[in-house]
């Protein structure tokens, strides 16, 4: 998953993570210190979208797309309703983080809880239900391996090495190209059930895209790295969909748009890398213990984590029967 494979990229020189507010990304404060979300909740409150603030944070808050700057999401119309539910958890931080502050001062501490689970009878480290979910999702991820190896080699005979034809843009709304490459790499100690985003479901439902982690197929095309999609089908908003999927579910679904492209279409010759058994077994267990001592249940369960883990269970078990 992209938050436990980039923590090289977000993290000091001296270990610690760089901080910053997970409201409106400021990095001089953390979102229980934000002036910005108290500000915007003060309109919300009188059911006004904060917009009409002149100066608003999110016009300064523009973000690079292709290299070109783009408003922040929140000043679109149809993202409203999400900016409410952001604004409104990020006050639910803040007036916690007050009231701690407060009981400390008092002298009154709250009883110990765990972690993971929230119960008072144990912490984390002793937490039967973290040891469950664990279990879980190493044993769901071990057969997601099992059948995107199924897949990718043994059916569509793609690794390093494969001479694939594929479609390459001419241009908006124009046909593609047909063209032949070369796979030259795949992310393999990277991938995992997260490659699936439940991309099909609400965006209150789906994967957090933090934890989704991308499916990166690079293929050689006349000299030039394109990333390989997969699929192309239409789905119910009428939108086109690139999944990779097999008899028994979804294995991952693509998000995000880049020039630099190309769709499969075909296996002209194929590379059979033989599977191997570690990387099927070992089901990339020291993203699932980061995943588990980093976050509680609740978090998980609200940020999609649950949902994916019971779809992919559902799909292993129907490659058993």
């Amino acid at each position: 998953m992209q938050i436990y494979n980039n923590q090289d990229s977000n993290t000091k020189s001296n270990g610690t993570s760089k901080r910053s507010c997970s409201y409106c990304g400021n990095s001089d404060h953390v979102v229980t210190d934000c002036p910005n979300a108290v500000n915007d909740w003060v309109y919300f409150q009188r059911y006004e979208i904060p917009l009409k603030q002149t100066n608003h944070w999110t016009i300064k808050a523009r973000t690079s797309w292709n290299g070109v700057k783009v408003d922040h999401w929140y000043r679109e119309p149809r993202e409203w309703g999400k900016w409410f539910i952001e604004c409104e958890k990020a006050i639910h931080k803040i007036n916690n983080a007050k009231a701690k502050a407060k009981a400390k001062q008092s002298g009154k501490r709250k009883a110990s809880k765990c972690g993971f689970c929230g119960s008072t009878d144990h912490n984390r480290r002793q937490c039967p239900a973290m040891e469950q979910f664990k279990r879980r999702l190493l044993e769901a991820n071990q057969g997601w391996r099992q059948r995107f190896y199924d897949k990718l080699v043994g059916e569509l005979g793609l690794s390093v090495g494969a001479v694939v034809n594929v479609g390459v843009s001419r241009g908006w709304r124009e046909p593609d190209e047909e063209k032949i490459g070369i796979i030259e790499s795949i992310n393999w100690d990277q991938l995992s059930m997260f490659c699936y985003g439940l991309g099909e479901a609400g965006w209150r439902s789906r994967l957090r895209d933090e934890f989704r982690q991308p499916l990166e197929v690079m293929v050689n095309v006349e000299g030039e790295s394109r990333k390989l999609k997969f699929g192309g089908e239409q789905n119910h908003y009428g939108h086109t969909e690139y999944i990779l999927k097999d008899d028994f579910g979804t294995l991952a679904d693509y998000w995000g748009w880049r020039r630099n492209e190309a769709t499969f279409i075909s296996t002209i010759a194929r590379s059979e890398t033989p599977l191997d058994e570690e990387w099927v077994s070992q089901g990339h267990e020291d993203a699932m213990d980061f995943l588990i001592k980093k976050y509680s249940m609740e978090k998980l369960k609200g940020w999609g984590v649950q949902n994916l883990l019971i779809k992919v269970e559902e799909a292993n078990k129907q490659k058993k029967l």
